[in-house]
Parts: structure tokens; C-alpha cells; sequence
């Protein structure tokens, strides 16, 4: 969720994720991830110009990686889509969200629980990530 300019996704397509999308609302870093991927010749990936709010299609997934993409409301609408998918699609989902601004957002959730945090060192950054699990009856 906000994938900028696509790295995030570049270094996840070295894994293997059957499906793996990236979602930007800013025009210019929508450009420049297409741009970045046309460069790496990668089809694994599909981009979503769109508002996070917009996306509904967490059906296919069941990772979710975010750096503080947004603020507290767009979350907020978020998590609900969440939700939603895992209601009309029960499965283990795993978020992973750096830099973790709005922790208490998704914590509130009744199917979505803090499961671990950790510290890391990303570039020059001391950053926490903390890991949400799903826990909906599949």
C-alpha cells in the first residue's frame, strides 16, 4: 500500500509471491514504478493507480506490506476493506507495516491482532515494524 517509486516491490518480487501489487494515489511515483518496473522487465507485478480507500481487492492476498503510507482516516477505511475481504474471504492474512505511526487503528480490529514487533536499521533509519496477524475461523 503506497508502493512509490516500486522498490519495496522489486526486492518482494525476489520471492516467491504468486501475486504481488503495488498501490500509489500520487501520479508522478505511479509513473516512475511503472517506469522502474518496464526497466527490471518484471510481468510479476501489477500496479494500482488509485486512492487507498478505493482499493477493495485484497481477496488475492495474503501478505500486506505498508511504510506509513498514509494518514489516520485513510487507515481507518483501509483496515475496513481489510476486514471485509477477510470476512467474505476467510485465510491467514499477515500485515506488515514499518514505521508503524497508526499502530492502534488496525490493533482495534477484531480480526486483526499485533502479533510481534521488532527494530531494525533500513538505510540510515532506526525504524519498528510491527506484524498483525488475522485471526478469522477459515
Amino acid at each position: 500500500m503506497g508502493c512509490g517509486k516500486g522498490e519495496t516491490l522489486v526486492r518482494l518480487s525476489k520471492f516467491p509471491f504468486k501475486n504481488i501489487a503495488g498501490v500509489e494515489l500520487s501520479d508522478s511515483l505511479y509513473e516512475i514504478a511503472q517506469q522502474n518496473l518496464r526497466i527490471i522487465g518484471t510481468k510479476k507485478i501489477k500496479l494500482f493507480h488509485c486512492n487507498a480507500v478505493d482499493f477493495t481487492d485484497f481477496d488475492s492476498y495474503n501478505y500486506i506490506y505498508m511504510f506509513n503510507p498514509f494518514p489516520e482516516n485513510i487507515m481507518k477505511e483501509v483496515v475496513i476493506n481489510i476486514e471485509n475481504s477477510l470476512y467474505r474471504m476467510p485465510r491467514k492474512l499477515t500485515i506488515i507495516y514499518s514505521h508503524p505511526k497508526f499502530h492502534s487503528t488496525i490493533d482495534s480490529s477484531k480480526i486483526i491482532k499485533f502479533a510481534r514487533g521488532y527494530d531494525i536499521k533500513y538505510k540510515q533509519f532506526d525504524l519498528k515494524v510491527f506484524i498483525y496477524n488475522s485471526h478469522i475461523n477459515n
